[in-house]
């Protein structure tokens, strides 16, 4: 397979040139790799092509003095532009490979408005990297912002790619809330002292989410005796996040669980006095998990 080398910025730090990765197939996509660039100008023969292309002549889009009572500055580019112009960056990149299998979802927000004369650029972060049930092809979720000239985020929301992957390359680590990365956490979870000491004096069960996926742990003293799906009676809490916050866990420096806690970062369902008791030991998951994810160990 032919790759194209192509510089971009991984876990927070500046990765050149001669540094950066090749992203071949599925398996080299990492939790965290963040991709930042493009400079994409907008013109009003683009929203003029946009509109005869979708159909939507709307005045908001023709007219500026009927943007203009409305409040905008002029007429507006449309929503969907915005998008398209981050899958046209996405295959500047070169990520946009033979080996995609389709697209699955986008789940996208306009925060606001693009004018003719904007000059677009992007920020995207892989926030999950998991294999299908088969094993032949992997599912990459990223977190994608779109920003206009002066910085000001544009358009944000997420989307996930299906890619073929290659046996014998997989890293469970990488796949955040599956069954199977529960069920290995769990085994690192009690062999760490810390963490079953801290969890000695409790029956229950805790879950771990990202507002789309969720695994649970069923505890007894001290010790988890099931992981992976939700138990029978439920969890007395769950702990759940956006991709992006589990991707800066698992990428940044040890110990930021509880700076993310204080800046709400997480949602917390069903008892919350049971989350804030054992916040200790949450701390200690969330390190476990970032071990697991930074290992580089290959299945």
């Amino acid at each position: 397979m032919v790759c194209t080398e192509r510089p971009f910025r991984y876990g927070g730090g500046v990765i050149g040139m001669s540094e950066a990765p090749v992203i071949c197939s599925f398996d080299d996509f990492r939790i965290g790799q963040t991709f930042a660039g493009g400079s994409r100008r907008v013109t009003e023969e683009d929203i003029a092509r946009f509109s005869d292309l979708g159909g939507d002549f709307h005045p908001l889009h023709r007219d500026d003095s009927a943007a203009q009572a409305q409040g905008y500055a002029s007429k507006l580019a449309h929503g969907p532009l915005g998008l398209s112009a981050f899958f046209g960056w996405f295959f500047d990149l070169s990520l946009a490979r033979a080996d995609i299998v389709g697209l699955l979802n986008t789940d996208w927000h306009y925060v606001g408005p693009i004018y003719a004369g904007d000059t677009l650029s992007f920020r995207m972060i892989i926030t999950g990297c998991r294999r299908t049930s088969t094993g032949d092809r992997g599912i990459v979720t990223r977190s994608v912002e779109v920003l206009n000239q002066s910085g000001t985020v544009v358009q944000k929301g997420n989307s996930a790619l299906m890619y073929r992957s290659e046996p014998g390359r997989r890293r469970l680590g990488q796949e955040l809330f599956t069954s199977e990365w529960a069920k290995a956490l769990a085994e690192r979870l009690n062999a760490n002292a810390a963490f079953v000491s801290a969890m000695a004096t409790w029956d229950g069960a805790f879950g771990l989410g990202n507002n789309r996926d969720e695994v649970a742990f069923r505890i007894y003293r001290g010790r988890i005796i099931e992981a992976g799906t939700r138990p029978p009676r439920g969890t007395d809490f769950a702990v759940h996040a956006d991709g992006a916050t589990w991707s800066r866990l698992m990428t940044g420096a040890d110990g930021l669980f509880m700076i993310e806690a204080m800046q709400g970062a997480f949602s917390v369902r069903g008892n919350a006095y049971e989350y804030l008791r054992f916040t200790k030991a949450l701390s200690l998951v969330v390190s476990a998990m970032r071990d697991f994810a930074q290992e580089g160990a290959e299945l």
